[in-house]
């Protein structure tokens, strides 16, 4: 069983930090690796790291978000960006990714936030993929290029989860330390 876990020890932070540098050139980011470090820094300080285990402990996936945003100089707690999602081949295309978002939509209430931002590379599959449960709001330029901007309301994104976690996934495998 998967288990997702909130990053609260070194240990922890350790092991999702390795799975993301294990894993740089698979990310497929629409930005520079350098400019994640400086994002898993915030991530890391303020406790917004998420990690999937396998059962045998193994790192399967991460997400990385902020409460804030970078043009709300992270004031704006009631808004999440998502840096990183990404989960290792073997379990792309599984419910892994509902249960992590379903995880993230827990903690983002807990601090009271109520939309989730996403940003992409501007390519179909990510449309696709984002389009299912986000409304696209704009393609921006960047520094690093241009980025699709997709946004959810936590509740509608709770219900999203829900949704597919009761057509054959459950929720049970979370552990909320």
């Amino acid at each position: 069983m998967n288990t997702w876990t909130i990053c609260q020890d070194d240990g922890d932070v350790e092991d999702a930090i390795l799975f993301l540098l294990s894993r740089r050139h698979e990310l497929s980011l629409p930005y520079a690796f350098e400019t994640v470090i400086g994002s898993l820094y915030l991530s890391v300080t303020q406790g917004e790291f998420l990690l999937c285990r396998d059962e045998c402990r193994r790192p399967v996936a991460v997400v990385v978000y902020t409460c804030g945003t970078d043009l709300g100089e992270y004031h704006d707690v009631e808004n999440v960006e998502v840096l990183i999602a990404f989960a290792d081949q073997e379990h792309r295309g599984t419910r892994l990714f509902a249960r992590g978002l379903a995880l993230l939509t827990d903690r983002v209430r807990a601090v009271g936030g109520s939309r989730v931002m996403f940003y992409t590379a501007p390519q179909p599959g990510y449309r696709k993929l984002f389009g299912k449960f986000a409304a696209y709001q704009d393609t921006m330029e960047k520094a690093c290029g241009l980025l699709d901007c997709y946004s959810v309301q936590t509740n509608d994104l709770a219900t999203f989860t829900a949704t597919l976690c009761r057509q054959g996934t459950t929720i049970d495998g979370f552990s909320h330390r």
